[in-house]
């Protein structure tokens, strides 16, 4: 039947959505099973790493510390003044090194 679909129309049937509830009691199983296994590992005397290191690890760039979005964006900001609608304004007491 599905391939008499895709025949027809020319792309796969779409799936059924699962309901909301049941994706979240899904979700909630793993975890419970994720924390059963980390636990029974523990008591085996495995060493796991720890979430806040893999939390650091991720955040992370290649120049060791995490970059702002809005820099890699837009490119680093002025020290003279601020950007405002592509404009930069300058800062009033600032004094220009000739």
């Amino acid at each position: 039947e599905e391939e008499q679909y895709e025949r027809l129309v020319g792309r796969p049937k779409k799936r059924q959505a699962v309901p909301l509830p049941i994706v979240r009691g899904l979700k909630k199983k793993a975890k419970e099973r994720e924390e059963r296994a980390k636990k029974e590992a523990r008591d085996a005397g495995l060493v796991l790493p720890s979430s806040s290191t893999l939390k650091r690890v991720n955040d992370q760039t290649k120049g060791g510390r995490k970059k702002r979005n809005s820099e890699s964006v837009y490119g680093p900001a002025p020290s003279v003044g601020f950007m405002s609608k592509g404009m930069l304004h300058v800062k009033k007491n600032y004094k220009s090194r000739r």
